[in-house]
């Protein structure tokens, strides 16, 4: 007969090896995202979690996204902020940012498996790369992806006088300089947020020009030593993957703010009324920034998989392997490339397609 003990014991056994066996196949990604207060970071997060993902899979395919009690609160509290702004017809600035430093965890998976990829996504303030340069620098190098992000109207606007008051590019620029060593077999994703009034998508042409080719231009150009010396570097990706934050609003003017500096003011816009009276919250390109992150870490996986770093033990988190492939196939498929300011600067072969 066997004792209540040993069962005990059996059953502690096989718990711990269930979840050594989980922990094995769970892997982090580590997510770096660098740029101002106030540029919207949150809010794109926000659209990633809420417009491409229901239950039936992320953007129409197979794989699903979820978040943390603690990051699922925050992004809910970030929707209902943006929401608000067209339900009460509020100034944008009125959303305000988040000061000092900002963590969100969201977990990839397929929808009959775990969800054991982690999404660590830290948001620094440009500042922070001044006032504590070396731990920044240290979470450089811990991570995967690093997304700096530009609010557009400064760079693109009165000839970009105000993009240094705002986005800190000398200062940004100077840190990835100094850190290009830390940044090899990673993506960096340059990524110019509200770019409503700079994409025209189709809209009111009569009074709107598409300049998201001007908005890529610039961009790259501003890099353009950082780049440089990326491409200098192993398995480096470059690319630039504008963003419409909101949809509903456009760059109007600058004015003077209460901190003494200048500040952006938006208005409704719906390409159909002048005072923008149908404009609603339709963010749009919120997840080419994941889309650009899981082609390229799939790629390096098929590039090192008897590697035992993290990208060979990448598809160790999928139980049906075959599966995920097919599903990447779909999501690189979604991957803007060539239009609307969608560029890549570097690395063009260290991205996923069906045919590698």
């Amino acid at each position: 007969m066997v004792s209540w003990k040993k069962i005990i014991e059996d059953t502690v056994q096989k718990a711990t090896e269930i979840v050594k066996e989980r922990t094995s196949r769970e892997i982090d990604i580590k997510v770096c995202m660098l740029g101002a207060r106030g540029v919207g970071k949150t809010s794109v997060l926000t659209s990633i979690f809420y417009d491409g993902n229901s239950k039936d899979g992320f953007y129409g395919t197979k794989i699903r996204l979820l978040a943390t009690p603690d990051t699922g609160a925050e992004l809910n509290k970030q929707r209902e902020r943006l929401s608000d702004v067209f339900k009460h017809r509020e100034n944008i600035a009125a959303i305000g940012g988040t000061s000092g430093v900002s963590e969100f965890k969201l977990m990839l998976g397929l929808l009959n498996d775990e969800a054991n990829i982690n999404l660590l996504i830290t948001d620094y303030p440009g500042e922070k790369v001044v006032s504590d340069e070396n731990y920044v620098a240290e979470r450089i190098r811990e991570s995967q992806v690093v997304i700096v992000a530009i609010d557009t109207p400064y760079l693109m606007e009165d000839n970009g006088i105000h993009d240094e008051e705002k986005n800190q590019t000398s200062i940004i620029k100077q840190f990835l300089l100094d850190n290009v060593g830390s940044l090899k077999e990673k993506i960096v994703l340059f990524v110019p947020l509200k770019c409503e009034k700079y994409l025209d998508l189709k809209r009111d042409k009569s009074t709107r020009t598409d300049c998201s080719e001007l908005l890529a231009d610039k961009v790259e150009s501003l890099y353009k030593d950082v780049v440089d010396e990326l491409k200098k570097t192993k398995n480096v990706a470059v690319a630039i993957t504008p963003i419409l934050t909101m949809g509903g609003v456009a760059f109007d003017q600058f004015a003077a703010n209460s901190e003494g500096g200048t500040g952006a003011k938006y208005r409704f816009y719906d390409g159909e009324t002048a005072d923008g009276t149908n404009a609603k919250y339709t963010p749009l390109f919120c997840s080419q920034p994941i889309f650009y992150l899981l082609s390229f870490v799939t790629r390096q996986y098929k590039l090192q998989r008897n590697s035992v770093d993290i990208f060979g033990r990448f598809l160790q988190a999928f139980q049906n392997v075959d599966e995920f492939f097919e599903e990447m196939v779909k999501i690189d498929k979604r991957r803007l490339y060539g239009a609307n300011g969608f560029r890549v600067l570097a690395g063009k072969d260290l991205f996923f397609t069906k045919n590698i």
